[in-house]
């Protein structure tokens, strides 16, 4: 903070993550807090992802207060998400984390995350589920582990699951997939696209240790560590936002023969940097995975904005940048 207040900046954004942050709500409390506190000019962003069990009245007013982003983890149903997501009693963790986001969604408006992995491969079912309980918003993220077996099963439910939310578009019921809603926006506003996220170029990740990573996904790689603690810190994050940058902005042909070819180079933004640098020891490969699923996401949208007619299309994009 102190940071960019001494560099002029004018917004700036503090996202919690863990583990689960909650767990620490007290030390949540006093950062953002002493973040107000040290400067009213600068326009202050808050997320969290949570797995939502911790959730009282205490929490949501502060985070409606201070108008949180907040994202539930719910990966799929009862059943699914119980075998993976449990206390330390061995009671899945669902109901209560279903209870909770009835009660206090009038205050978070939280977005649901369902992560796809072997366990759990049907997001068909999964954001039917997510839907069904409440859920207006929903990220999907898939585990670059999975087997080759398992991804097709998950590939082939993803097909399924976007025939049906175009249907539902159709029909007026509206609910933004995160994906989806990024790629309209990008053709809307015609933006060329260089990476998939910011990581390393507008956002890092502090871990528990003080160490600076890219990204939270790989923290405790050593070798990807930015920084610790070091006297001349801003001039190392600078210099690898130059990296970063001239890195990401080279021709995706650079990267890749194959993108030479592709219809939609400048939409995809490329690999998620994690699955990447675990496949290749980069992080800007192209990966065979991610290419397929960012092929699917744009062809679907392409489909949508050109067969939609133009009142339904109008009031979905309206409904996808609506402001809660």
């Amino acid at each position: 903070m102190k940071n960019v207040i001494e560099h002029r900046g004018y917004s700036m954004g503090i996202t919690f993550f863990g583990g689960e942050p909650l767990i620490s709500f007290d030390k949540i409390k006093e950062i953002v807090e002493y973040t107000e506190m040290i400067s009213e000019t600068i326009t202050k962003r808050y997320t969290i992802v949570t797995n939502g069990t911790l959730m009282n009245d205490e929490i949501a007013d502060f985070m409606e207060k201070y108008h949180f982003r907040v994202t539930v983890s719910l990966d799929g149903d009862k059943t699914i998400h119980d075998a993976y997501r449990f206390f330390a009693s061995g009671c899945g963790s669902y109901d209560m984390v279903k209870e909770n986001y009835q009660k206090y969604n009038s205050k978070i408006q939280a977005i649901c995350r369902i992560t796809i992995h072997n366990g759990n491969t049907d997001v068909f079912s999964d954001v039917k589920n997510a839907v069904d309980i409440g859920f207006r918003n929903i990220a999907i993220g898939f585990d670059s582990k999975m087997s080759d077996d398992k991804f097709r099963d998950f590939y082939s439910a993803y097909n399924r699951m976007l025939m049906a939310y175009y249907e539902d578009i159709q029909k007026g019921n509206f609910y933004v997939i995160e994906s989806i809603k990024r790629n309209i926006n990008n053709l809307l506003f015609q933006r060329r696209i260089s990476s998939r996220c910011n990581a390393g170029r507008a956002y890092f990740t502090l871990a528990a240790d003080g160490s600076i990573y890219d990204c939270h996904r790989v923290v405790g790689i050593k070798e990807l560590k930015v920084a610790q603690d070091e006297d001349n810190l801003k001039t190392l994050i600078d210099d690898h936002i130059q990296f970063i940058n001239k890195k990401v902005t080279e021709k995706k042909s650079d990267r890749h023969s194959k993108c030479n070819f592709c219809p939609f180079v400048y939409l995809c933004g490329g690999t998620c940097y994690q699955h990447s640098y675990e496949k290749t020891g980069s992080y800007f490969s192209r990966i065979e995975r991610d290419c397929s699923i960012s092929k699917l996401e744009i062809e679907f949208t392409l489909k949508m904005v050109t067969s939609l007619d133009k009142t339904t299309l109008k009031e979905f994009i309206t409904y996808c940048n609506k402001k809660d």
